[in-house]
C-alpha cells in the first residue's frame, strides 16, 4: 500500500522594490536637456529625470528630494533646485511604492567659468567621494512626498 500526502501551495505576493536610475536634468524651454559632463550656467533650474524608475509590480511611486551644498549644508525639499553659486552638490532621491524604499543619490559640480561669469560644467557621476557622509538635515526627509512625474 502506498502513502499519499496531499501538500496544499499558497501563493504569496512577493513585493519587489522600485529599480532603475536617476538622471540630473536642467529644466526648462521645450524639454529638459540631460546633464552629462555639458556646460551648465549657475542658475539653471535642475531636476531630476525619473523616467527610468519602474515597479516590477506595477505600484505607483511617490518620491521624496533633498539637494544638499557641500558648503552650505542642506538647501532644499523640493522637486527642483536653482543652484545660486559654484560649488559640490547632491541630490538625494527616495522612491517608495506603498512598502518598499529605495534610496538613489546624484551628486555633481557645478563649476565656475575663469571669466568669473557664472557658467560652468555639470559632473553627474554616482560616487563624487567615496566616504561622504551627509549632514544633518540632508537625512530628514519627513516632508510632504513630492510627485515628480
Amino acid at each position: 500500500m502506498k502513502a499519499r500526502q496531499d501538500v496544499s501551495l499558497q501563493l504569496t505576493s512577493v513585493n519587489e522594490s522600485p529599480t532603475g536610475e536617476i538622471q540630473l536634468v536642467g529644466i526648462g524651454g521645450d524639454e529638459d536637456v540631460p546633464i552629462t559632463g555639458r556646460q551648465v550656467s549657475i542658475g539653471t533650474h535642475l531636476g531630476v529625470n525619473l523616467s527610468n524608475i519602474r515597479d516590477p509590480d506595477g505600484d505607483s511611486l511617490s518620491y521624496r528630494f533633498a539637494w544638499f551644498s557641500y558648503t552650505d549644508g542642506f538647501v532644499s525639499r523640493q522637486a527642483t533646485y536653482t543652484p545660486e553659486k559654484a560649488g559640490r552638490y547632491d541630490v538625494s532621491v527616495h522612491i517608495n511604492d506603498g512598502s518598499v524604499t529605495i534610496h538613489k543619490r546624484l551628486n555633481f559640480l557645478i563649476v565656475e567659468d575663469s571669466s568669473g561669469q557664472g557658467g560652468g560644467r555639470a559632473v553627474n557621476t554616482e560616487v563624487l567621494e567615496e566616504g561622504f557622509v551627509p549632514e544633518a538635515g540632508m537625512e530628514e526627509l519627513d516632508a510632504p512626498l513630492n510627485e515628480f512625474l
